[in-house]
């Protein structure tokens, strides 16, 4: 009775975990694919901003303090499978103890940035090369691979509500609207500071 149950809560787990791990990838495509467009789209905009702001002989908001990076939860790696199954990655991917021939030792270095990143799916993704081993999955996981889902949500809203996203998008005529508000908030807060 209690393996039946643990069997159909495990199917149940299954097939949620393999919703979300699909979720993440095709969430993960979709980032990196904006992750290019906003690379050009901020050069192109930089550089058209930044000719103004010289122009206009004002500081550059680009200089400013870069935000400072938030630490990144790990915890799921300490959990007893996840722990099994990296002890079981490295021994089978350590640069020390496999052929150097082989690609594996790529793949230790990913699943030792996804570790150190905290990122399941990553780590996952590179065990699924060296292993065919069956993951039990547990509730936590589950709730790891919603933390992802929407972290990699929230920086595919991140750029495209950029300034420099938006900007590129425009026609030419906003495009010369939006510079030009964002150089008067610019002198703004430049007319502020100077009064303090």
């Amino acid at each position: 009775m209690i393996n039946n149950k643990l069997f159909c809560q495990q199917k149940i787990l299954k097939k949620q975990f393999n919703s979300l791990r699909f979720k993440w990838r095709e969430l993960q495509k979709e980032l990196k694919e904006l992750e290019g467009i906003s690379i050009i789209s901020f050069n192109d905009f930089y550089s058209v901003l930044t000719k103004e702001i010289n122009k206009q002989n004002l500081p550059n908001p680009f200089f400013l303090d870069p935000p400072v990076k938030e630490k990144k939860n790990n915890d799921i790696f300490n959990e007893d499978g996840i722990k099994e199954m990296y002890r079981h990655s490295v021994k089978a991917t350590h640069p020390d103890k496999v052929n150097k021939k082989q690609n594996k030792i790529e793949i230790f270095q990913n699943i030792s940035k996804a570790k150190k990143e905290g990122e399941l799916n990553k780590f996952l993704d590179e065990f699924k090369k060296i292993s065919s081993e069956e993951i039990i999955i547990s509730t936590s996981y589950i709730s790891k691979l919603e933390e992802e889902i929407k972290l990699t949500s929230k920086k595919i809203d991140h750029i495209i509500k950029s300034d420099h996203y938006i900007w590129f998008y425009s026609s030419e005529k906003q495009k010369k609207i939006y510079i030009k508000n964002i150089i008067i908030n610019i002198k703004t807060n430049e007319q502020k500071n100077t009064k303090k």
